[in-house]
């Protein structure tokens, strides 16, 4: 498989033609993938994180996790990754975490910052498919320009470190292009033949003021340095130049993704997370097959608004593909 499949959304969704089929006849579904926070803890405040303001003392406990994850395979979910209002490294019982994960057959991936993973090198190269690192900087100065921490030199030992290791994990660095850090965007590029990872990835940051011109500098400068493993998600930089206007009018992707925060809390989607009109449920006290299948998601889904979402959100380029699947097509027989 080429790595850029790994990393494109565009498509993941025919990999499960049962479910798919299963939605498009008006049966209820669940989540293929669920995104758990194991941690609201961050030793990061990077400019364009949305929670940087509201990093908690929360990490998901051992008991919480292991009941989550258990039921989420018995519900068929496929896969698990940890991300975050926080850095998923930050929770003690990871390791413990990881291989709840592995005997339940879930596949793993994570998002991390970089600075723990000489903490959990076994896990992270054994049971997780991929580790995607957020460095966002090719230099120390931008580093602790954007981020606040002097971590820079750590991540690429630890970088380093995870990519010599015999490993299951795709490992890659990723690069949230933004001006702050868009001259180092050419200089990003040479991490990917100075360290043994699989690929390097750039994103567009979600900003408020999005300089258009600069915007189509930036698409110009990355088409030059696209390569197999030097990815650039150029659908995102394509909506970002069309102000993120959505083509479709209702969100269906929640269906098949879920996100779940620390504190055990079960979100319609995880651009809301903490936002209480869009909580499905509790972990806690309730288990995934009430929240899935109860009466509350029907009514948070009618307060939902997706003209007020977040460009560029989650499911974004989900529900792109699902409104095509189910939007009438008079001439789909000619191929």
């Amino acid at each position: 498989m080429k790595i850029k499949d790994c990393i494109d959304p565009t498509s993941k969704i025919f990999f499960h033609p049962e479910i798919l089929t299963k939605f498009l006849n008006g049966n209820r579904v669940y989540p293929i993938s669920i995104e758990m926070d194991l941690s609201d803890q961050c030793n990061l405040k990077c400019n364009w994180c949305r929670y940087a303001e509201g990093h908690k003392p929360n990490v998901m406990n051992l008991q919480l996790a292991k009941k989550i994850l258990w039921e989420a395979q018995s519900l068929g979910v496929k896969s698990v990754v940890y991300s975050g209002g926080g850095e998923p490294l930050l929770n003690p019982e990871f390791e413990l975490i990881t291989e709840i994960a592995n005997r339940a057959g879930l596949d793993q991936g994570i998002y991390t910052n970089g600075c723990f993973i000489d903490t959990q090198i076994k896990p992270l190269s054994h049971l997780m498919k991929f580790v995607y690192i957020s460095l966002d900087a090719a230099t120390k100065e931008t580093y602790e320009r954007t981020k606040h921490s002097d971590e820079f030199e750590r991540v690429l030992h630890n970088t380093r470190t995870l990519a010599e290791q015999k490993r299951k994990a795709r490992v890659g660095l990723g690069f949230l292009v933004s001006p702050e850090n868009s001259d180092e965007i050419e200089a990003f590029a040479d991490f990917l033949d100075r360290f043994d990872i699989d690929y390097i990835h750039y994103r567009p940051a979600i900003t408020s003021d999005i300089n258009k011109r600069w915007l189509r500098s930036v698409i110009r400068r990355l088409q030059k340095i696209e390569g197999p493993r030097t990815l650039v998600a150029n659908y995102k930089f394509q909506d970002l130049l069309n102000d993120g206007k959505r083509t479709y009018k209702e969100c269906f992707g929640h269906y098949f993704l879920s996100g779940i925060t620390a504190d055990g809390s079960v979100w319609l989607c995880l651009n809301h997370r903490y936002h209480e009109q869009f909580k499905l449920g509790d972990a806690n006290t309730e288990t995934l097959y009430e929240i899935w299948r109860g009466k509350r998601i029907r009514e948070v889904k009618k307060r939902l608004d997706i003209s007020k979402c977040p460009i560029l959100c989650r499911p974004h380029e989900l529900n792109k593909v699902l409104d095509t699947l189910i939007k009438d097509n008079e001439h789909a027989n000619f191929l």
